[in-house]
C-alpha cells in the first residue's frame, strides 16, 4: 500500500505539465483495501493450513 500511494504520488508529480497537478489518496479507501487485503488473505489461507494440520509431517516430508 505504502509503495503504491508513492508511486502514485511519482507519477502525479512526473506529469504535472500535462494536467494531472493534484494527488489525492482518500485515508477511508486505503483502509478499506488494507482490510480487504487481510480478510481474502486469510480466507486464501485457512484451505491449505487445515490440509496440512491434517497431515502427517513425516509423510508430507517423504513425498517430496
Amino acid at each position: 500500500m505504502i509503495l503504491g500511494t508513492f508511486l502514485g504520488w511519482a507519477v502525479v508529480s512526473a506529469s504535472a505539465d500535462t494536467g494531472l497537478a493534484v494527488f489525492s489518496a482518500s485515508p477511508v479507501q486505503l483502509a478499506l483495501f488494507l482490510v480487504l487485503g487481510v480478510l481474502t488473505g486469510i480466507a486464501a489461507g485457512i484451505r491449505p493450513a487445515r490440509r496440512a494440520a491434517r497431515m502427517n509431517a513425516l509423510t508430507a516430508i517423504a513425498a517430496t
